[in-house]
């Protein structure tokens, strides 16, 4: 605790002071925050927010320490002395520290809510994936799936056909969501050998998982919706790359049969 305060009052020596308490630890701090996994979209809730605002105002309470303690010191050592030009270079240097310390807290703040932006004007709006809804036919025959492909929604769906042996038939409705759920449902009914059925809109993610059926139903008012891949997200993520991602899908859709004609048009849609 002693350490802390003769830093605040500026009694430590420069080399501490600056070069150790304000230039290495604001370092540590920002490696550190860049280490830290942005939260998935639909995963950031109040408890999410409240965590990292506390962050934020941690590191902002280190920082007034880190400042007020580096001018106090500088001007106790350089200041009285005439040495002008060295006074100026470490206020820059501080000054800077702050600067990056914003940057880093405004990235932050970015990756919690997408809002409107010159430099994402070329991309669509970010949308919030809504809550799904499992449930089970009274003869347990049937597993209805309705609502947004929500991470977390294909580990659900297997806990269910393990609670539900009989089971032969999912029932989708669903504008999308997630592509790699999409994809593991799409092989969790097929492992299953069950069938699928659509008898209202099953777009995206969802078709992806009807491909996945044994046997395949669209009922006179269903729909599938295929287009091409998008990140749909407040941030950029360099590991996710769309033509990867479509020839995934577009090899599993040749191991289920589908026709060639069909294949070539499949992802020419825009998202």
């Amino acid at each position: 605790m002693a350490y802390f305060v003769r830093h605040w009052r500026g009694e430590l020596p420069l080399v501490q002071a600056f070069w150790i308490n304000f230039v290495a630890l604001r370092l540590l701090v920002l490696l550190s925050q860049d280490l830290l996994p942005s939260p998935l979209p639909e995963a950031v809730d109040w408890t999410t927010i409240g965590m990292i605002s506390g962050l934020l105002l941690c590191d902002l309470a280190l920082l007034v320490w880190q400042v007020r303690g580096v001018f106090r010191t500088i001007n106790r050592q350089y200041a009285s002395h005439g040495q002008q030009n060295m006074v100026f270079l470490l206020h820059l240097g501080v000054v800077l520290g702050v600067l990056m310390t914003v940057l880093s807290g405004l990235g932050t703040v970015q990756s919690l809510w997408f809002g409107p932006d010159d430099r994402f004007a070329k991309y669509k709006p970010f949308t919030w994936l809504e809550d799904y809804q499992l449930s089970v036919e009274a003869d347990g025959r049937k597993l209805f799936i309705e609502g947004d492909f929500k991470t977390g929604i294909t580990l659900k769906v297997a806990e269910l056909l393990s609670e539900n042996p009989l089971i032969d038939e999912i029932v989708l409705q669903s504008r999308g969501g997630r592509v790699a759920e999409g994809r593991a449902l799409a092989v969790l009914i097929k492992s299953q050998k069950l069938a699928t059925r659509v008898s209202g809109t099953c777009s995206s993610a969802c078709a992806t998982a009807f491909i996945g059926g044994a046997k395949r139903t669209l009922g006179p008012n269903g729909r599938l919706g295929f287009h091409s891949f998008r990140l749909d997200a407040p941030y950029y993520n360099p590991e996710i790359k769309a033509g990867v991602e479509e020839e995934a899908d577009l090899a599993f859709y040749v191991s289920q049969g589908l026709s060639p004609s069909f294949l070539e048009r499949v992802f020419k849609a825009e998202a």
